[in-house]
């Protein structure tokens, strides 16, 4: 088993791969806005006379679709500075040595 070493980080490809891990994570913190949104709305609800159900549309709307489509955009942005850092990090100890199992 012969040690690899890594050079650098394709930028987009790893921009793109955190843009989606960010936006699975989005849509479960959307899930759970979703959740409790509708909790807290039948709550209100109860306790006073006000009956605004297009807060809680807008609450899954929220939650469902606009949460992974912003969580994506900060994560294909981190992902971009990340590479950036990686890469220079990369340069600096002249690469990084790994080992693979074929």
């Amino acid at each position: 088993m012969a040690l690899k070493k890594i050079k650098s980080v394709d930028i987009m490809s790893f921009s793109v791969f955190s843009g989606i891990l960010y936006a699975v994570m989005g849509f479960f913190y959307g899930l759970l806005l979703t959740v409790f949104g509708s909790l807290i709305m039948n709550v209100v609800r109860q306790q006073s006379e006000i009956d605004l159900p297009q807060f809680g549309a807008a609450f899954g709307f929220a939650g469902i679709i606009l949460l992974p489509i912003i969580f994506f955009v900060i994560g294909f942005v981190a992902g971009i500075i990340g590479a950036l850092v990686i890469n220079l990090a990369l340069v600096l100890v002249r690469g990084l040595k790994i080992q693979l199992e074929d």
